[in-house]
């Protein structure tokens, strides 16, 4: 099972970059999950700093750091920070982006 489809329906705001709101997610497309897909595993695979979007206890947050686990049975991955590691639920995150 990949993280696509341990997630199950995913939401984002408008625009990664942009300042976030008190919105509430929006459904994504099966591609859009994809994506995500591919950004954390890239990520994870070159260990290149990603920053998500994710959506929790009704705020919106943003967090950079490096993806040390994904762990697909307990439906997170950790990320370290500078610091701190976090688990991050699948669930709530909305983006993801590779900081080059």
């Amino acid at each position: 099972m990949d993280i696509a489809h341990a997630t199950g329906t995913r939401s984002a705001p408008t625009s990664m970059g942009n300042e976030l709101h008190d919105t509430l997610p929006k459904e994504k497309a099966d591609w859009e999950l994809e994506e995500i897909h591919e950004t954390i595993q890239r990520a994870y695979e070159f260990k290149m700093p990603i920053t998500f979007t994710l959506y929790q206890q009704n705020t919106w947050q943003t967090i950079t750091g490096f993806i040390t686990t994904i762990d697909v049975l307990k439906k997170h991955l950790l990320l370290e920070t500078d610091t701190t590691v976090k688990a991050i639920p699948f669930l709530t995150i909305q983006e993801a982006e590779v900081d080059d």
